[in-house]
């Protein structure tokens, strides 16, 4: 630990050593009252130990507590550092025993506890950065278990149990929501009933069979969709980010990923999601410069300037979260 002002006799100079700094905006010293502290941090994998977690003390007893759980004091005390009486603490591991960010469901937990943080202080872009940065890290831990071989594979139900670290009586509140949509009780339900029972008209239904067919459901009219393969495509969809649900619409008609579509195919786009206006869609863009293929970029821009058009398909997201 540092301070940041560099007259200070705690402050420290690292990055020649290959250390890494980490300042929150709110610890920079700036005002008259604001703390002055940052983190060095450095990988090494020649290192047989590795640090494992941080905690802070604000009492005797937190600190007998965390010297009975092995954690190491790093002096000096955070009142050099304009904050309260308290000390931070680390606790080391070996290499081998640390348990590896690959699965999706010790992330899932991770994210919740971001999430939290961040209902707490939405505004602060540390705390949103880490938390787009583990949505990033679960999308690539969900390509990398859907890469697995097939006798790897979860079934979609233990996938979503895993991803979202959900308990038995989660499970029984799905399982009550699944009843409801399965108006026929015969144990599966088809798009219109999950359509019907999330209150949207049957005209979204392409973007819905798109959101069972992303996340690698079989949609099939006669045999219906189990209560596993729902609870994960609407697991999978809902942690998307606001540009991820871009994107996803985005790539409705963009099945090669090359990041274009055409004129026709966005106005079809919207068709889908304003199925009651589309008239008035098509008045209101030819009083705009739009010509020509649309790129993501473009489709992201238009999102900007008219947030209203894809307004529905960013709702659904909302609704079934």
């Amino acid at each position: 630990i540092s301070h940041t002002d560099p007259t200070n006799k705690y402050y420290l100079y690292l990055e020649n050593e290959g250390f890494e700094k980490v300042v929150h905006e709110r610890m920079c010293g700036m005002g008259g009252n604001d703390p002055s502290l940052c983190l060095w941090l450095k990988k090494d994998a020649r290192q047989a130990n590795v640090l494992c977690d941080i905690s802070l003390s604000a009492s005797f007893n937190d600190e007998m507590m965390l010297e009975e759980e092995g954690y190491i004091k790093i002096h000096p005390s955070l009142t050099n550092f304009g904050l309260g009486e308290s000390n931070l603490w680390v606790q080391m591991t070996t290499r081998s025993a640390v348990q590896r960010l690959t699965d999706t469901s010790h992330m899932a937990k991770q994210m919740l506890e971001y999430s939290d943080m961040l209902q707490k202080s939405p505004n602060d872009p540390v705390i949103q950065d880490m938390v787009n940065k583990m949505r990033i890290k679960i999308r690539v831990a969900q390509i990398n278990e859907e890469s697995k071989p097939s006798g790897a594979d979860q079934t979609p139900l233990e996938y979503t149990c895993d991803l979202l670290a959900l308990s038995k009586s989660d499970m029984k509140k799905l399982t009550v929501y699944y009843a409801k949509m399965d108006c026929d009780n015969d144990g599966y339900i088809s798009l219109n009933e999950f359509s019907d029972y999330i209150g949207e008209p049957s005209t979204i239904m392409a973007y819905i069979r798109h959101i069972f067919s992303f996340a690698s459901c079989s949609v099939s009219e006669e045999s219906g969709i189990s209560f596993g393969e729902t609870s994960k495509a609407i697991a999978i969809f809902c942690l998307f980010s606001d540009n991820e649900v871009l994107r996803f619409i985005f790539s409705l008609f963009d099945d090669s990923g090359c990041g274009i579509i055409s004129n026709k195919e966005f106005m079809q786009i919207l068709s889908i999601l304003h199925p009651r206006h589309q008239g008035r869609t098509k008045r209101a863009f030819k009083e705009i410069d739009f010509e020509g293929d649309i790129s993501f970029q473009k489709f992201c821009s238009l999102h900007s300037r008219f947030p209203h058009l894809l307004f529905p398909a960013l709702h659904l997201q909302v609704s079934l979260q």
